[in-house]
């Protein structure tokens, strides 16, 4: 059989009722006034930063949606040059800045 080493409880066993304040093991400390309110502050500010990363999230996916559709159209517009120039597809070509369209030599395979 096993024996009990339970203690007995009394009042003085127990620091509320023995006047003393109760003993917290988890107990570290506690902040001074002027610290939790500076990191209320920093709390504050990190949440209106990640609200402000957000917006700029959203305005980022935007500005890639404009970018896409200019790009898109940019490819519209020389697919009708070429159509009206009659330049095949595929042709390799630089336009200047004067509008005009000349062809250039394909690289050569690299090896």
């Amino acid at each position: 059989m096993s024996e009990d080493t339970t203690q007995p409880v009394t009042p003085e066993s127990i620091p509320e009722v023995a006047g003393e304040p109760p003993v917290d093991p988890t107990l570290l400390g506690k902040m001074e006034p002027q610290e939790q309110a500076q990191l209320g502050f920093l709390r504050q500010r990190t949440e209106q930063i990640t609200m402000e990363i957000g917006q700029l999230e959203v305005r980022k996916a935007r500005m890639l949606g404009a970018l896409d559709a200019t790009e898109q159209q940019a490819q519209q517009v020389l697919a009708g040059v070429a159509k009206r120039l009659g330049i095949a597809e595929g042709t390799p070509c630089r336009i200047a800045p004067d509008g005009t369209i000349r062809t250039t030599p394909e690289a050569p395979p690299k090896a």
